[in-house]
């Protein structure tokens, strides 16, 4: 049997974990995130990440800039990252630019683009992580009752 060592963030851990599990149900989960194998073959757990997998969506909380509060955020590979208001105006973010996207419906949409300096996730630090924004995000269905602090993108995966 042939070993193989691989390297990965814990957001495409996270990803590649949720595809293969399958879950269908709503559950709270845990990953102990590992360092790749020494020479003895032993791994040395780095940090636990908790998940919540709720009508097949991966919710997982994040601290902002080092702040004591943190933000319940989707994990969704096939958009950007995006932040709520409600991240912007508690942690006092400034926005680096304006820009104009399409939506899935061709409806275009005004966003901002904000730099987040540290984002925390179990216990991993994302730095100078870009998000964008816009006065909406807050409405979008995949966030309603379910995450206050936006999407985990597939930029952060990068």
């Amino acid at each position: 049997m042939m070993n193989m060592k691989l390297k990965i963030t814990v957001l495409q851990f996270l990803f590649i974990v949720a595809s293969l599990v399958g879950l269908n149900s709503c559950s709270h989960q845990s990953l102990k995130i590992a360092r790749p194998l020494s020479k003895s073959n032993s791994t040395t757990p780095v940090s636990t990440l908790s998940f919540d997998y709720v009508n097949r969506l991966i919710r997982i909380e994040a601290g902002i800039n080092n702040e004591e509060a943190s933000f319940d955020f989707i994990l969704d590979t096939g958009a950007p990252t995006f932040v709520t208001n409600d991240v912007v105006e508690q942690n006092n973010l400034w926005a680096t630019e304006q820009q104009t996207a399409m939506d899935v419906n061709g409806n275009e949409q005004s966003l901002w683009r904000y730099n987040i300096q540290s984002l925390k996730i179990g216990g991993q630090s994302f730095k100078r992580v870009k998000a964008l924004s816009n006065t909406e995000v807050s409405d979008m269905a995949v966030l309603k009752n379910r995450a206050n602090g936006g999407l985990i993108g597939a930029d952060l995966m990068k």
